[in-house]
């Protein structure tokens, strides 16, 4: 047994901080080693453009996640996630008992090297590298992260050359993988639009969405994700897989409709993590969907993992990527996180199209 002077504390928690589960680990075995899995599944059943994972250092015979709630992933996983604010703590085996990795976004912000990553998975799912650019050196210790088509067959560095054209598009699904939430968001049209008179959620140069990233503990916990990435939309411009029932147009309707139980709505559901913010979710599969703040009546920050679009993760014909800039970096400051969200955002301001548009 390690002394506590030669072990660390690894504590992971939900953002309503209902699910807390901590255990000690000998600092000779850390940093704890990581992959950062990119697949179709992964992005729409978290809303994330990946998660990263690491076996849970404690047995599994000593771990109760029984009053988590649990969502069959695939026939060999099952997450795990929390009921009430719908955190993503867990992958756990459906066919292997004794399989329980945990999403490091959940971990708290500790002092020392936590956390490396030795691999970036199934990037073949991403068409465009999804958000590997930004995930090939994370490490402490300058360690370069290999990128994998599936599990085994390493990409080259300047992986893919190019992305096959697709036809403009006017809708995009926003799906979970679950399927209850189903929706679409419509392109709007702003070519007659001055660039002084554009919204201040669209990109004036090229008219798509403005995005960033997040590194606030609200949105690291909600998520499961160190560092979360988003883009902005109205209300007005979403509807129903049907493309012709509109979402509610306001965020203050959109909640009614949540309370009231409006079947329209799938399996969307909410948690007012403080007074002016709603983190909305499905309650079924747990995938983020939207954060919505009273401030902003109609534009919700909407989960980039539920894009459907045919040009790739990033959604680029959708999705303006803007400086690199990180939002609230505060909150990484002490602990480990510290580096790794910074070396993240040099990795976004090197590709070039990093977001940096705080919520």
């Amino acid at each position: 047994m390690a002394s506590s002077e030669d072990a660390t504390t690894l504590t992971a928690r939900c953002l309503c901080n209902a699910h807390v589960y901590s255990t000690k680990v000998p600092n000779s075995n850390l940093p704890l080693k990581a992959s950062a899995c990119h697949c179709n599944s992964c992005r729409h059943n978290l809303g994330t453009l990946y998660h990263i994972g690491t076996p849970w250092p404690e047995p599994y015979a000593n771990v109760d996640t029984s009053s988590l709630k649990t969502y069959s992933f695939t026939p060999n996983y099952n997450i795990r996630f929390c009921g009430t604010c719908s955190t993503p703590m867990f992958f756990e085996g459906a066919k292997e008992p004794h399989f329980l990795q945990v999403l490091t976004g959940t971990i708290d912000n500790v002092p020392g090297d936590i956390i490396k990553i030795t691999r970036n998975i199934f990037i073949g799912d991403t068409l465009d590298g999804g958000a590997s650019p930004w995930l090939r050196n994370p490490n402490a210790d300058g360690t370069p992260v290999p990128r994998f088509l599936l599990r085994t067959e390493e990409l080259p560095s300047d992986w893919p050359t190019a992305v096959p054209a697709q036809k403009p598009s006017n809708t995009v699904p926003i799906r979970c993988h679950c399927r209850g939430i189903d929706f679409l968001l419509h392109r709007a049209d702003f070519s007659h639009t001055q660039p002084q008179d554009m919204p201040w959620y669209v990109d004036a140069t090229t008219q798509k969405l403005r995005s960033g990233f997040c590194a606030c503990d609200s949105c690291r916990l909600f998520t499961g994700t160190d560092m979360y990435n988003y883009f902005f939309a109205s209300l007005a411009h979403m509807t129903l897989s049907d493309s012709t029932t509109r979402l509610p147009a306001s965020q203050a309707a959109l909640k009614a409709a949540v309370d009231a139980g409006d079947a329209g709505l799938g399996t969307l559901a909410y948690y007012a993590s403080s007074g002016p913010v709603q983190r909305y979710f499905c309650r079924r599969c747990s995938a983020r969907v939207f954060y919505v703040h009273d401030d902003r009546d109609e534009v919700v920050d909407v989960a980039v993992g539920l894009l459907e679009a045919g040009e790739g993760a990033r959604a680029e014909g959708w999705v303006a990527w803007g400086g690199g800039g990180v939002s609230a970096k505060g909150d990484v400051q002490g602990g480990w996180r510290e580096g790794f969200v910074g070396r993240l955002e040099r990795g976004s301001r090197a590709w070039g199209k990093g977001g940096d548009v705080e919520s």
